[in-house]
């Protein structure tokens, strides 16, 4: 029988909701996720991600720096008195050795450009890459998780409807046969206590109606909340198909374990950032400036002068930290494994468990009709019975309950069941 509940549920699906304004549940995910606020987190990784490399990349561009000072200095080089003498008696050098003055005036511009900086610009990049990957990761996990929560109201919603719909066969139900009663009493056969014990199961009915509509009219309101539709409110559901045999293995399609795999690539670009920052640095460099004395320290008045070439630099500083930073970033990496770990184990024993739900409920699908055909024809001979006086009508109306039941609990099993599916999808992410 198992391989034609496929048709039974497709063809259910379709004729059993055929009103005008219709939402699917595809169409509410969609909606949800659209207007949940999180979703503009994404727009905002990205500029931020575009700004971050922006000014990482800068950092190759020409670095400028204009510097300017006064000093006054209590000694300064002085030349050999003996030396100066003989320098002065050579024709044409009198004077040639000026004192240098204790005061000092210099104004300097500066310009490095970096040649090579071990790759840390480009491990920078990397790293803020895969920075907003966890952002963007974080972010789907938090709108699958609407999602969860949208089929949770979805489907609350379709097994109220079928209550509804349970509670309007049994007003009917409870209402012919409270005129059978009418008729009896007037004949004489059943007196009008027995009228009165179906219209206060009649009231009853009536009254779990509007408790189920009150608690529908709750959960369409959250719907339409978190869809920002309000259509909701007033459209037929309509009621999914999904094949009914799912299988049982856990795929790894799911935003958290993007999520993983995102922070683990993040934590990679951080121990490459950390082994490269204390990487030696090449530049180029020029200063230009003017001051007295210039580069000339025995040419007296101010001069301009000029120095360029290369620079290497190597700070051995951070050498002191590198390991505990990573031996730091090793046991983040292994408490994301283990997250992993624990979220895979978690997600199979739910499939399994989903499975085993799936597999029990079409187990009762089976005998559902079977169940509603014989207590239909119970309630069938209550009746006769009650009419010939044979049965009380309190028996009648627990005959009537029961049939109805039955009927109930056939409808609720297929909802059940496509419930149990999505669940399956959900967790699976397919």
């Amino acid at each position: 029988m198992k391989k034609y509940i496929g048709v039974i549920l497709l063809v259910w699906s379709v004729f059993l909701h055929k009103t005008n304004g219709q939402t699917t549940l595809e169409k509410c995910q969609d909606l949800s996720r659209k207007n949940y606020p999180g979703i503009q987190q994404s727009g905002l990784i990205q500029q931020l991600e575009a700004y971050d490399i922006s000014n990482v990349k800068k950092g190759y561009l020409p670095q400028f720096s204009l510097s300017a000072r006064a000093t006054y200095q209590t000694d300064v080089t002085k030349i050999p008195k003996v030396f100066g003498d003989l320098v002065s008696a050579l024709p044409g050098l009198e004077g040639a050795i000026p004192d240098i003055p204790k005061d000092q005036y210099q104004i300097t511009a500066e310009v490095n450009q970096m040649i090579w900086d071990g790759g840390i610009t480009q491990s920078r990049q990397n790293s803020i890459r895969a920075s907003a990957e966890v952002d963007r990761q974080q972010t789907e996990v938090e709108l699958y998780q609407i999602k969860d929560r949208v089929n949770q109201l979805f489907f609350g919603i379709l097994i109220i409807d079928e209550y509804l719909a349970m509670n309007e066969l049994l007003q009917k139900e409870l209402q012919t046969n409270f005129d059978r009663i009418q008729i009896s009493i007037n004949n004489g056969v059943a007196n009008k206590s027995d009228a009165d014990i179906l219209l206060v199961e009649l009231v009853k009915a009536l009254q779990k109606k509007d408790d189920l509509k009150a608690t529908q009219n709750g959960y369409k309101e959250m719907l339409a909340a978190m869809t920002g539709d309000n259509s909701v409110l007033t459209d037929t559901l309509v009621i999914p198909y999904f094949a009914p045999l799912m299988p049982v293995a856990v795929n790894d399609n799911r935003p958290e374990w993007k999520l993983f795999d995102a922070q683990s690539s993040y934590i990679q670009t951080q121990e490459k950032l950390i082994r490269q920052a204390n990487l030696p640095k090449f530049l180029f460099f020029g200063q230009g400036g003017y001051g007295n004395p210039g580069l000339d320290m025995f040419k007296s008045g101010f001069t301009p002068f000029f120095i360029g070439g290369l620079k290497f630099v190597w700070n051995f500083g951070g050498y002191y930290t590198q390991e505990n930073q990573l031996n730091q970033l090793a046991v983040n990496k292994q408490k994301v494994e283990v997250m992993k770990e624990s979220f895979t184990y978690n997600n199979r024993l739910k499939v399994i468990q989903l499975n085993n739900e799936k597999n029990r409920i079409l187990g009762l699908i089976q005998h559902d009709d079977a169940i509603i055909a014989m207590r239909k024809r119970i309630k069938e001979s209550a009746i006769i019975k009650v009419e010939h006086g044979t049965m009380s009508t309190t028996d009648l109306v627990s005959e009537i309950n029961a049939e109805n039941a039955a009927i109930l609990d056939k409808s609720l099993h297929r909802i059940q069941l496509l419930q149990t599916i999505c669940n399956i999808k959900n967790i699976n992410n397919n």
